[in-house]
């Protein structure tokens, strides 16, 4: 039915001022549409138009998670929910464990090897040194040797520079030796002959004694055994390991061995370092008292010469 109704000018003020989007052939429209055939429709239809509407989404939105919510079809019909498998996580846990133990192990392997090769360097080059110590020694005996015969021909070349001198003096100066003394000259010669020789004898015997304990000491420590440290059995390493293989007991085996060889060469080298302390303080003593019999030996001869000097 049509509205032939005339539109008024309040009307159309009325729709204007709330709405400024709204001209006047939108209102027409409106009217033509038979919105406004009454009264009563004309203010109902009035309200509707000018209510607050919903979100722009909200709508849509709440339609659609009712819709599947209402239907059922949130997840495929045929989904089946898939539980989190706790062994699985386990299983690889204990592979990355074992791994990791594998790695862990085959590292200390190289270790040890490493460790093997630098003792073993270090043994050979005291040993080097030890040997060099011996022969050193051996130098320093025969200096000492030497040095003792000198001495005692140092005296002889005394006795005979006293002799001399009695033998070069004036014919009219005559030498008389008391008869009655003869007896107690001759026991005084010979207590000085017994202790000089004996004092000689005590040189040659420190001497000899120095060369054969540095000798003895250089010996036991380049052939000393090795001391054996009680290798661990497979029982015993069979606590420590987690579900060993084959590869795992070679691993296990290879440390062990490098371990004990580790052992036995730092405990050579322990021998080694110590006699090599005691040979150098010993040849320390000995040179001190090498110097002390040389600066000795240099006073007789320098007199000696003196006396001869004077002679001549």
């Amino acid at each position: 039915m049509e509205n032939n109704r005339p539109t008024s000018a309040s009307e159309k003020s009325i729709f204007e001022s709330r709405n400024p989007t709204f001209s006047g052939n939108s209102y027409n429209f409106l009217r033509d549409e038979s919105l406004f055939e009454t009264n009563d429709t004309y203010e109902q239809s009035r309200s509707k138009l000018f209510e607050p509407s919903p979100p722009k989404y909200e709508h849509s939105i709440n339609n659609k998670y009712t819709s599947n919510l209402n239907d059922g079809h949130r997840f495929p019909s045929n989904y089946e929910y898939a539980p989190y498998n706790l062994a699985d996580s386990d299983n690889e846990d204990v592979d990355a464990i074992k791994q990791e133990m594998r790695f862990i192990k085959q590292n200390s392997v190289s270790s040890t090897r490493n460790a093997i090769r630098t003792a073993i360097q270090a043994e050979e080059m005291g040993r080097q040194t030890l040997e060099r110590l011996g022969t050193q020694s051996e130098k320093i005996g025969n200096t000492e040797k030497h040095l003792d015969l000198a001495t005692v021909t140092a005296k002889m070349a005394e006795e005979k520079n006293k002799t001399l001198n009695q033998l070069n003096r004036s014919v009219f100066i005559p030498h008389f030796s008391n008869p009655w003394k003869k007896q107690t000259r001759l026991k005084e010669r010979e207590q000085y002959i017994r202790d000089q020789y004996e004092l000689e004898q005590m040189e040659r015997e420190r001497t000899r004694r120095s060369d054969t304990e540095s000798s003895r000491r250089i010996k036991d420590a380049l052939y000393k055994q090795s001391r054996s440290f009680e290798k661990q059995t497979l029982n015993d390493s069979m606590r420590y390991r987690f579900e060993p293989d084959e590869e795992d007991n070679e691993l296990e085996n290879e440390i062990d061995q490098n371990l004990t060889q580790l052992g036995n060469i730092t405990s050579q080298l322990k021998a080694i370092a110590t006699a090599t302390q005691e040979e150098i303080l010993s040849q320390n003593k000995r040179l001190d008292r090498i110097s002390e019999k040389g600066h000795k030996l240099n006073a007789e001869i320098h007199v000696n010469a003196e006396r001869l000097r004077r002679i001549n």
